[in-house]
């Protein structure tokens, strides 16, 4: 909440809060057993120094030798971390921005291309992986080779010392230093698998760490006169001071808003956006913030929010509690009215007449569950003009003394932006009249009768002109250039079970026959013995290393592979009104945490299970061999054991599921405030969304730490059987003393000390292999209960020149969202020539947008079809239609990548077309330098996206161009360029053009009016405008013939 806006990046966050978590949580899970284990592997040195003397050191040069190489691997640990989880960041940061644009990306026909670049980034993720995961598999290794070289060189030191003295290596000693030794071996063991994902969750804490160090918000403004004059010095030249102090002076109660001598800049090192600014807003006004694109006009308002950094000058507010709409609308996957309401107290008299204000009471009567719909993430079930609204809504329903709007009414169609305005700011407006301050950034020049005050900025940063309309009219300059007539209308988990246990069962039974060979003679062949001993160490070692390196280095990187690919593949094709329905958080969570278990969970999973099982049927196995009376208890051990897995694995099983699902809502919540950071400080709700988040990450760790008490209550019974096992065996032991061999005695009561490990290593692992399992059944079930768009009867593949003519035929087309929803559209019939340019209007709400995405086949039709050159699009590919079809999106959508990749994702032209798209629209030398530079849309204003997505257009070849309110963010001098540029490029293509800016379909051929999903008339311009009742024609009476625009702005 304390970010700067500049700093914030949302995959990187998301991908701290989630994998660096997760792999904190891995590495410092078990840190008190670090020292712990030491102090257990101090006392038993000391117990088998009282055993073999001497030799007792030969545990401690191995432990040493092992562990030096330990650490030596380990200093690389946290860079290869950090190394991978970066590509983890580049991953999600692709899928993120690809999940929050699917409509522009399905519209373009770029799902596929999308899918590959993606599937890219995990294959280099997964590459680097490899570098950390080797490391594991080399440190996982050596953890073990104490356990298995321990004996074999001890006994070797031993003999040979005992050579000298005399002494005798015989049973008693062997199995009392075997079990010693097991004592020592196995906490070492332990010590050496924890220190990598020690280290590796020191690495995440440093990543997150610079993650804090981020540059913070720093608000500069002031809002009591009269403080310490030493506030309002901030970058201002000593001699400028006293000047600044005397205008300081002079701010009034009056005042609302106060800049002089502002200079503004969102980095450092780059020349000032705003210079020299100087404004003062009375309360209870309404200004208007205009002037041509990327003049400034979003960033003074950010200015006025303290999100853009002030570096020179002061700036005044008469409170710092400010709503706020953003030029994107910022919207929660809520309800209607949650998103109205905010964290403000509910009025149902005032909710109401917010409603009517904001012209939304009967677009909520169209929806299913009329206030109480939810709106998906971003609002994508919501109309570009209906979302604007909602934000609307929220900022008058909040009830602030000061509201700022940046270009709200570009999404709205003539009428209802009219409407809106009048009820708002109009003489009557439910603004005006509560006296509330109102600063509106906008490009419509209609807006100007209802302002008070005006504000003209230039393209260098500064207020070029301001002052009354009446003023400003009489004067050559930018707003008397508009022509306004008088009477406008206003990592990984370390290796618990032992993998080489048979291996150790076959060395304690010939240690058993060593045993035996001594105590019969005195000189038995010791170099015999001492050499299959170590034949069977190094081939525990060696397994091992077999073991884990498939595991890690082969399983684990296929499987990650495959399932990534499948689960993308799943998304990619998948309608748009998935999603509508499903959380963008609950999405980006099978591409994180489901992904990320396959990653490091399942390959560990699998390797400990499969180790642990050999183990327990290997020790029990061993045990028996003491008495055969044993073998009685081992049915009463299984049933035991079948009713405590039966009740722990249901019982963590659903702790896992719940576990996953709580986070779901944790990370929806989480990114939607980093995308809102700006609204949500200049409501000043950020306590709310903190307190949201915590109660959000409590409520995701109590199932998480219900899971670990299960896992200790599991701990503790297998303890208690196991106890109650060795009693039995010591007991028979005892009893049947004179049969029995004291060597396989020996045997199994030094197996005895590992059953109770191996069998909680068992039921553990076997938990998280069925928990991994969870993740790989989720997304399998996911990929199959989602429907792809492709249909079975999709074969008719186009030929490569279509479509040629440009021939479109809508025939009673009829489509709704969802099937379960009523239709949107009403039996649509229309049919558009080769070459005929047809502009689609209508107020928001109308059908526009849903007419265009059934031409593109990104809604379903209930009957029906379109015909494109002859060809019934029902059995067109739908990525061949969108791949031909050339559209301009409403809201302008980037890949993550180089310019060129952005211009052109097929690379089906030239760098010299590219710049030459470029410099048409502009862009080129202006904002753009190079091609091979990475895209960064932040860094342009919304005008700009535009200019370039139209450039993206010119570049593609289809004779069927698709213009969504391409031109709605941009002034009159680019509008002029654009429509230019349309009209010449598209010359001779069919061109279908939805617009609220009547001026820009004047020319067209025919007129198509949609009124509550139905055509309501068809003709020419002139025809509809002379027609008397015409709908188009009360349409554009709401529309000044002079209206232009001033442009969007930006950064």
């Amino acid at each position: 909440m304390d970010l700067s806006i500049t700093s914030v990046d949302n995959p990187t966050a998301m991908t701290l809060m989630s994998a660096d978590v997760e792999k904190i949580v891995q590495g410092f899970r078990n840190l008190h057993e670090l020292w712990a284990n030491l102090i257990s592997v101090g006392i038993a040195t000391y117990l088998l120094e009282q055993e073999l003397g001497a030799a007792c050191a030969a545990p401690v040069i191995v432990a040493l030798i092992c562990g030096g190489i330990v650490f030596g691997l380990s200093g690389s640990a946290a860079r290869r971390q950090q190394k991978w989880m970066k590509s983890i960041e580049a991953r999600v940061k692709v899928t993120s921005a690809m999940l929050s644009s699917m409509k522009g990306t399905k519209m373009a026909g770029l799902s596929d291309k999308l899918a590959e670049i993606i599937q890219e980034f995990r294959i280099h993720e997964l590459h680097a992986a490899k570098q950390f995961r080797q490391l594991l598999v080399y440190t996982l290794a050596i953890s073990f080779t104490p356990q298995n070289l321990v004996p074999v060189v001890t006994f070797s030191i031993f003999v040979i010392i005992s050579r000298t003295n005399g002494t005798k290596l015989d049973t008693d000693k062997m199995f009392t230093s075997l079990s010693l030794f097991s004592l020592l071996t196995t906490p070492l063991s332990q010590v050496f698998q924890q220190i990598p994902t020690f280290v590796a969750g020191v690495g995440c804490f440093q990543r997150i760490q610079e993650f804090l160090n981020w540059d913070k918000n720093f608000d500069s403004r002031v809002t009591t006169r009269g403080i310490p004059q030493t506030c309002i010095h901030i970058g201002t030249e000593k001699e400028k001071q006293p000047e600044l102090e005397r205008s300081w002076l002079m701010t009034t109660e009056a005042h609302a808003i106060v800049i002089y001598g502002g200079s503004f800049g969102w980095h450092s090192s780059e020349p000032n956006i705003l210079q020299d600014i100087n404004l003062t807003i009375e309360k209870s006004k309404i200004t208007l913030l205009i002037g041509p694109v990327a003049s400034g006009k979003s960033t003074l308002l950010k200015a006025v929010l303290a999100e853009t950094p002030l570096t020179k000058g002061f700036i005044y507010v008469s409170t710092k509690a400010i709503a706020f709409c953003d030029q994107t609308p910022w919207l929660k996957n809520d309800t209607i009215e949650a998103n109205i309401r905010g964290f403000s107290d509910f009025d149902v008299e005032w909710y109401n007449a917010v409603k009517n204000a904001c012209g939304l009471e009967e677009d909520i009567a169209t929806f299913p569950s009329g206030d109480q719909t939810v709106i998906g993430s971003n609002g994508v079930s919501l109309s570009g003009g209906q979302r604007q609204r909602v934000a609307i809504a929220r900022a008058v329903y909040s009830k602030k003394r000061i509201i700022l709007l940046d270009d709200v009414f570009s999404g709205m169609d003539s009428n209802t932006a009219h409407m809106v305005s009048t009820r708002l700011l109009g003489a009557q407006g439910i603004l005006r009249s509560a006296g509330v301050t109102v600063v509106v950034a906008t490009h419509t020049v209609n807006l100007l009768p209802l302002a008070d005050h005006i504000i003209a900025l230039d393209l260098r940063g500064k207020i070029a002109e301001q002052g009354t309309l009446e003023e400003l009219r009489g004067i050559d300059g930018y707003v008397k250039s508009f022509g306004i007539k008088q009477n406008m209308s206003t990592v990984s988990a370390p290796l618990e079970a032992s993998p080489n246990s048979s291996t150790l069962g076959s060395q304690a039974v010939w240690l058993k026959w060593w045993g035996d060979a001594s105590d019969t003679h005195q000189d038995a062949d010791n170099g015999k013995y001492l050499g299959v001993y170590w034949a069977l160490a190094v081939m525990g070692v060696s397994f091992l290393g077999l073991m884990v390196r498939e595991a890690f280095m082969v399983m684990g990187i296929n499987a990650g592979v495959k399932l990534h690919q499948r689960i993308l593949s799943t998304v990619t094709s998948a309608p748009i009104a998935l999603f509508s329905t499903v959380d963008t958080g609950i999405l980006l969570n099978r591409f994180t945490q489901d992904i990320g278990i396959v990653d490091d969970s399942l390959p560990m999973a699998i390797l400990n299970f499969a180790a642990s099982f050999f183990s327990c049927v290997g020790t029990t196995v061993l045990i028996s061999t003491a008495t055969a009376y044993v073998a009685l208890c081992y049915p009463v051990i299984l049933i035991l054991l079948y009713f405590i897995q039966k009740f722990y694995l249901r019982t963590s099983r659903q702790l896992r599921v719940m576990d996953i699902e709580a986070k779901s809502p944790l990370y929806t919540q989480y990114l939607e405030s980093l995308a809102g950071l700006p609204t949500i400080r200049a409501f000043g709700w950020q306590h709310f969304e903190q307190d949201i988040n915590f109660e959000l990450v409590n409520t995701s760790q109590q199932p998480f730490y219900l899971m670990l008490m299960v896992q200790r209550w599991l701990t503790l019974v297998l303890e208690l059987i196991s106890v109650g096992l060795i009693l039995i065996i010591t007991g028979l032991a005892v009893g049947t003393r004179h049969s029995v061999s004291t060597g396989f005695t020996g045997v199994s009561l030094v197996n005895i000390v590992n059953l109770s490990v191996s069998l909680q290593s068992l039921i553990t692992w076997w938990t998280v292999l069925e928990n991994s399992l969870g993740a790989v059944a989720r997304i399998k079930n996911f990929c199959e209960v989602t429907e792809p768009e492709p249909l079975p009867h999709e074969v008719n593949k186009p030929p490569k020149e279509w479509p040629g003519n440009g021939n479109v035929e809508f025939k009673n087309i009829s489509v709704s969202y969802k099937r379960s929803e009523k239709d949107v559209l009403h039996e649509i019939s229309l049919v558009i020539k080769p070459g005929e340019k047809i502009g689609i209007c209508g107020r928001s709400g109308s059908g526009k947008s849903s007419l265009i995405l059934a031409l593109f086949r990104m809604i379903e039709w209930t009957s029906g079809t379109i015909v494109v050159d002859g060809l019934d699009l029902s059995n067109v590919p739908q990525q061949d239609i969108r791949l031909r079809l050339n559209a301009v999106p409403q809201d302008p959508y980037f890949i993550v990548g180089t310019v060129h990749l952005n211009l052109d994702p097929y690379q089906t032209t030239t760098e010299i077309e590219a710049i030459h798209a470029l410099s048409k629209v502009g862009l080129w030398q202006t904002c753009i330098t190079s091609l091979d530079v990475e895209m960064k849309p932040n860094e342009l204003s919304y005008g700009q996206r535009q200019l370039f997505c139209l450039a993206r257009a010119i570049l593609r070849k289809g004779k069927i161009v698709v213009l969504d309110e391409a031109t709605s963010s941009v002034d009159r001098k680019t509008d002029a360029l654009m429509q230019r540029l349309i009209r010449e490029e598209f010359k001779n293509h069919t061109i279908i053009a939805v617009a609220h800016r009547l001026d820009t379909i004047l020319d067209f051929d025919r007129l198509v009016v949609l009124q509550e999903g139905c055509i309501k008339e068809c003709d020419t311009p002139l025809n509809l405008l002379q027609r008397e009742g015409s709908a188009f024609r009360a349409l554009y009476k709401t529309y000044a013939p002079s209206e232009d625009d001033t442009g969007a702005d930006g950064k």
